[in-house]
Formats: C-alpha cells, structure tokens, sequence
C-alpha cells in the first residue's frame, strides 16, 4: 500500500481473530438448549411408553382375574407387575402398526408419483377414499353396539375399524382439496384425533382379549398344576364346595393336635403377596368360588402343602 509521501507502508495480518465475547457463549448456549430439549422429549417419551405398559397391563390382568371373579384390588401387584404383563401386549401391537405404517408410507409414495401424471384420478380415489371411511367409521359403530354384551369389555374389532375409518376421511380430504365440499384443516386434525382415539380403544380391547384368553389357558392347565393340600385348626368349609373335601384327622393319643382337619381337592390359581387364591380342581366359571386363605408360614392355624397331581 502507497502511502501520501510515496513510501510504501505494511498493513500486518490480523491473523485468527479471537471470538466476541459472546459468540462462544452463544453457541454453547445453543448446545445446551438442544440437548435439554432432547432430554425433555426422550422422557416424556419413555413416561408415556410407561404408562400405556401399565395401563395395557393393568386392563389385561384385569379381565384374566375378572374371568375368575377375583377383583384386582385383592391383588397385590405393584406397577413393575402391570408393566411386565403390558409388555408382553406391546410387541405384537407395535409390529403391527410398524407393518401397517410401512405399507402406508410406500402407498402415499405411489400416490404421489401418480398425481403427478394423474391428479383428477388423484382427486377421484380421495374422493372414494373419504366415503368408504365414513363407511368403516359407521360400521365401527354398529359393531360396538350389537358385541359389547355390556360386561364393561369393549370389542376390539369395532374400535379397529373406526380407526381405519377416520384416518381414510383423513387422507382422503388431503388427496381431494379441490373438490367442491373440501374440509378445513380443522376437519382433517379432528379425524387425525379421533383415529388415535379409536386406536387406543382398539389397543385397549385387545389386551382385554388377551386378558381373557390367557385365563381360559390357565384354567385349561389346573389339571396338570400341583395339588394342594390345607391343614387347619378348624373347619373352613363347613358347606364344602364342590370338588373340595374336608376329612376331620384323627386325634393323637395324649396330645392335643394343631391340625384337625384335611382338606384336599384344591389348585392354586396365584399367590399374591400374604394371600393364596385356591380353586377346586374342577372349576368352572359358571360354579365353583375363589378360595382365599392366608400364607403368611407364621400363621399356624393354617397350613398349605403343594404336592404332584394325584400324590
């Protein structure tokens, strides 16, 4: 660079600049705030992932005890006990929807592609699309109201097919914006809301199902499970239930006996916390009670033995 008096004059290289004060704060700033913003939505995730398990869980082991007439407030499980029964329902479920979303996602693709070339055909299966969803949501319906047998269980069948229902309204109303009647957004989020909804009723209907299965399979299996033999002080079935026999147990000579009585005919259905619940060994749901006896082993008015089936 010249200079007024003709010399040349050096301008020196700044070289690397220092950042302003706040630039680096700022982006650290930055990472901090999308890191606690990941934080935050990983744990709202995994708490909303925990309650659908327990609720699952909880509305399956509901139905299986209610099968037996056994109020699951007799029960002592804890929320890691609901949750390892809901576990068991989110596999398949989730496979399932991962299956259905799969196929969804490559359908949209193809329609994609085709109105391109095609809208009026676009616009035309939009159109189809939205009339067969209303048709699923009010056959949905109808299936709800002729199988709910009003025993508090809801089907699952219908609640599956007003889902399939809103979201074909849904997506049908996105393919056809310019037909004569197209909807708001408004219209297409109120779909998008009720297709969730009827999925978790959906979701919740099966794990009922499944709830009701698994106690059908157990009371198939009491045959093969161990015998039960209760030694007591008194009788506790002075009116014996069918299946179950009391025999009065001889008095030893010169003592005074703990146990007086022999009950046998009995099979245990599960043990929860200080209580055992027993049923007779040919239990029926229409006939035959619950029986729940105490099996803290510090209680020596009564004693419980777990044998071979027909030892």
């Amino acid at each position: 660079m010249t200079g007024a008096s003709g010399g040349e004059v050096r301008s020196e290289d700044p070289g690397p600049q220092d950042p302003a004060p706040g630039e680096a704060g700022g982006a650290e700033e930055v990472r901090g705030g999308r890191t606690a913003s990941l934080l935050t939505s990983l744990a709202s995730q995994t708490a909303l992932l925990t309650a659908l398990m327990f609720y699952f869980g909880w509305v399956s082991t509901r139905a299986a005890y209610r099968y037996f007439r056994v109020d699951t407030s007799l029960l002592d499980f804890s929320t890691v006990d609901y949750m390892v029964r809901g576990v068991r329902l989110a596999y398949p479920t989730l496979l399932t929807l991962g299956l259905v979303a799969f196929f969804c996602v490559h359908a949209h693709h193809v329609v994609r592609q085709r109105a391109e070339s095609d809208p009026e055909l676009t616009r035309r299966l939009g159109r189809v699309l939205e009339q067969a969803g209303f048709a699923g949501v009010l056959l949905g319906l109808a299936v709800v109201a002729l199988l709910d047998s009003g025993s508090g269980t809801e089907p699952p069948l219908g609640p599956a097919l007003m889902t399939a229902g809103f979201a074909a309204v849904a997506y049908g109303d996105v393919l056809a914006p310019g037909q004569p009647r197209a909807r708001s957004p408004l219209w297409r989020g109120m779909a998008i809301v009720l297709a969730m909804l009827s999925l978790f009723a959906a979701a919740a209907g099966y794990a009922e199902t499944v709830g009701r299965r698994t106690a059908q399979t157990t009371l198939g299996a009491l045959p093969d499970a161990p015998d039960v033999v209760v030694y007591s002080k008194d009788d506790l079935f002075p009116d014996p239930a069918p299946g179950v026999r009391s025999v009065r147990l001889k008095r030893p000579v010169g003592a005074e006996p703990l146990y007086r009585y022999r009950i046998t005919g009995l099979k245990l259905l599960i043990r929860s916390g200080s209580r055992c619940f027993l049923v007779p060994e040919n239990w029926h749901p229409e006939r035959g009670p619950v029986i729940v006896l105490p099996s803290d082993p510090k209680d020596l008015e009564v004693r419980m033995e777990f044998r071979e089936p027909g030892s």
